[in-house]
């Protein structure tokens, strides 16, 4: 996870023991004098079919009858879809600092004084969430949130409530069900967000239908009983805004989920049917409308090319910010054919009519593809696989 501040950024990458010298200082200078692009691409919002409300009870229901139906077949893991890549990367950021962290230990040179010690988190409480079993799926995608009181867990084929203490709620079911309203396809890539401004749980996630859509869930509340609701909204990707576009007939992959003051910020990877790169898109979803039952969605598109040496942002990742005062939103992602660097386009007015920034880049400490963990029990050549230098998430904390 990547966490953004205003500057200075913290990322851990590359290996702390290569030498920090002149190319560090180069580089730290460089990103000093980085400054966003004066051109901004004004969007166009586009209005979607209405929400569609149902309560936890009525979802509940619908899984009762669903598991008598398949309570005979056995459960076995699948993968979703294919294994979706960009381009391979074809360069290094030469200015790219050879260290693990940003800034360095005793100030942005570096000094002689000792770092500061490690202070992992304890455990507190520990608990089971969703099962092999209850999902059905490899890779289970696990993600979850926490809200006041309770802890929203979502996995490739499973949606779950606990309380704080590991007690299951009223909310547990497949996610095929829970987004049985508005989907055409099976679901999958969760994504959920407790959003301290509003209140409310946000739960996304793409069917997978030749040309697909992506899935919208809002909570009525900040607490998630048999009695409070959801409201469900979808879009078709390449039905938003101007048609056609350069997204026309293509598969949207790996969506992404921020929220802020204004707006979600869910951004996609494209690819044809035969799994060939295509590019990136962002969508900027108005946030009062979502709660007020409307959808209203402005897509940016081709945020980056699908060939180096283009450049661009590869799988865009909305960036996450519950500060009430934010005026801009933003999507953040490694560049498609640079290690070592990230590319940021700022979103003004996303609470009205949404306009993108050009790329903004920064250098980061030295970056590479990650290596496959091994893991229990696994077979031969199997390993766990943590896809390519595509960020897993973002927020901003000022």
């Amino acid at each position: 996870m990547l966490f953004l501040a205003a500057l200075p950024i913290t990322i851990l990458a590359g290996d702390p023991s290569r030498p920090v010298g002149a190319r560090a200082v180069a580089a730290a200078a460089a990103l000093a004098q980085q400054a966003p692009p004066e051109s901004f691409t004004q969007g166009i919002p586009w209005t979607g079919e209405p929400g569609i409300t149902e309560t936890v009870a009525e979802i509940m229901v619908r899984e009762e009858s669903s598991a008598k139906t398949a309570e005979a077949a056995v459960v076995a893991p699948t993968e979703l879809k294919p294994r979706l890549m960009a381009p391979e990367k074809i360069q290094d950021d030469a200015l790219a600092l050879e260290v693990s962290r940003w800034p360095l230990p005793g100030g942005p040179r570096g000094s002689d004084a000792a770092p500061l010690p490690d202070t992992p988190q304890t455990v507190g409480t520990s608990f089971l969430g969703p099962r092999l079993s209850e999902s059905g799926f490899v890779p289970p995608d696990s993600m979850g949130a926490v809200g006041p009181s309770q802890v929203l867990v979502v996995v490739n084929g499973r949606i779950k409530v606990f309380d704080k203490t590991g007690v299951l709620g009223g909310l547990n079911t497949t996610t095929d069900t829970f987004f049985a309203s508005v989907r055409t396809g099976g679901t999958s890539d969760p994504h959920v967000r407790y959003d301290r401004l509003s209140g409310r749980w946000f739960v996304t996630m793409i069917d997978v239908a030749t040309v697909n859509r992506v899935l919208i869930a809002v909570s009525s509340s900040s607490t998630i009983t048999n009695t409070s609701s959801f409201t469900f909204f979808s879009f078709q990707h390449d039905l938003v805004g101007t048609t056609p576009n350069a997204d026309t007939g293509l598969f949207a992959d790996y969506d992404t989920l921020g929220v802020d003051r204004f707006a979600l910020y869910v951004g996609v990877n494209m690819f044809t049917s035969a799994d060939a790169f295509r590019g990136t898109t962002g969508f900027v979803i108005n946030k009062a409308d979502l709660l007020a039952g409307t959808l209203t969605v402005t897509p940016f598109r081709q945020l980056a090319g699908f060939s180096c040496p283009s450049t661009g942002v590869y799988t865009p990742q909305g960036v996450h910010n519950d500060d009430p005062q934010a005026t801009e939103g933003y999507f953040i992602g490694v560049d498609l054919c640079t290690f070592s660097k990230l590319v940021l386009r700022r979103v003004t007015n996303p609470g009205g009519t949404p306009s993108i920034t050009g790329n903004v880049t920064l250098t980061v400490p030295t970056t590479t593809f990650p290596i496959l963990q091994v893991h229990a029990g696994a077979a031969a050549n199997r390993r766990l696989d943590a896809l390519d230098d595509r960020l897993f998430a973002a927020s901003i904390h000022t």
